[in-house]
């Protein structure tokens, strides 16, 4: 993990050994402090059907990071998403997010 230093002045760190989510980005700061996400250490993996988990919790994360973003504009980011478009069913999908 870097240093509280690095994350301050640099935007991207690789950590060896680490194929998936081995990598951290730097996508702002807020309040002073650096904010980061993981990500991929290859840019070639296969995009594959995500499972109904991970479909809530980025829902969940819209829903949280914006609260004035309507359910059913969550359903439409998500229906024309790679890994959801054309993989998983609209009615399925309306069932995950709305709870059903």
């Amino acid at each position: 993990m870097p240093s509280y230093e690095e994350l301050a002045r640099s935007d991207h760190w690789q950590i060896d050994g680490y194929r998936t989510y081995g990598r951290f980005l730097k996508t702002g700061v807020e309040d002073g402090h650096p904010v980061l996400t993981l990500t991929a250490t290859q840019d070639d993996f296969a995009v594959g059907k995500p499972s109904e988990g991970y479909v809530k919790t980025i829902a969940a994360g819209l829903d949280e990071t914006y609260p004035c973003m309507r359910k059913s504009e969550i359903l439409d980011y998500l229906r024309k998403s790679e890994g959801i478009r054309d993989l998983i069913q609209p009615d399925v999908l309306v069932g995950w997010i709305r709870g059903r």
